[in-house]
């Protein structure tokens, strides 16, 4: 299945060769990708920020659509 995939492929290395900005969005309550990954994130690469959405799980472009579209729209004229 998918999630086999993502246990079994470790593709970190390769986010330092993505070149535009990156701005990665957490979950504070996610188990799958827990929101101390944030942190671990910029250590791969120079051009990503991330932010930690509150009371959102795994998906919280589903769970707070508009706080999500805030946060992406802020990033996307800053960028």
């Amino acid at each position: 299945s998918g999630l086999n995939i993502l246990e079994q492929t470790d593709l970190r290395s390769q986010l330092k060769m993505i070149q535009c900005p990156q701005h990665y969005v957490f979950g504070k309550l996610d188990t799958l990708a827990p929101a101390e990954t944030a942190e671990k994130i910029k250590s791969f690469t120079k051009n990503a920020t991330s932010q930690i959405m509150l009371e959102t799980a795994h998906a919280p472009f589903i769970t707070k659509p508009k706080q999500f579209l805030d946060i992406m729209e802020l990033f996307l004229h800053e960028h």
